[in-house]
């Protein structure tokens, strides 16, 4: 059992020795990374066989202003037409559907509330003016009614009274 151990210990030492050697031999051998401006500044490098490296040339680009009608000209058109852009208006998406029944209106001191119900639910919401619902917006809740939008779009729910069964 000792001898595992110790033959286990002894590994991990020769193995980080072997690491150890061979890090320290990439890191000498290896000249220092130098960054562009560096490269720059030194007129010629070595190659590292003796002779220098001849400088790099420097490169005067044209301003980009001098270059808009090769820029406007498409490269990969067998034309090379200048593209005329055709700018559409966006098209508004289609409001949402707002499937909300009105159950009832609460006005009391000031205050307009709007009681709905989801189609899909039987719980009651309360909704003030100016409150949303499914991306729907309360613009404006009457005694009897609430005006809802969705941008464009404008819909108006109407209270439903209840009357009493025909025929009592």
């Amino acid at each position: 059992m000792i001898i595992k151990r110790l033959t286990g210990i002894l590994l991990v030492v020769v193995l980080g020795g072997v690491t150890w050697l061979l890090a320290e031999q990439v890191l000498v051998s290896s000249p220092p990374v130098q960054d562009d401006e560096m490269l720059a500044s030194e007129p010629a490098a070595d190659a590292g066989d003796g002779e220098p490296l001849p400088a790099q040339p420097e490169v005067d680009l044209p301003a980009l202003a001098d270059m808009k009608e090769i820029v406007a000209r498409p490269i990969f058109s067998a034309s090379r037409r200048p593209v005329e852009a055709q700018v559409e208006a966006p098209k508004a998406a289609p409001a949402a559907k707002l499937e909300v029944e009105l159950i009832g209106i609460v006005i009391w001191q000031g205050q307009r509330i709007a009681l709905i119900r989801p189609a899909r639910s039987q719980e009651v919401a309360a909704i003030e003016e100016g409150g949303t619902v499914d991306g729907w917006s309360a613009v404006d809740i009457g005694p009897e009614y609430v005006q809802f939008r969705n941008g464009d779009a404008e819909r108006k729910l109407e209270l439903k009274f209840r009357t009493e069964a025909a025929g009592r």
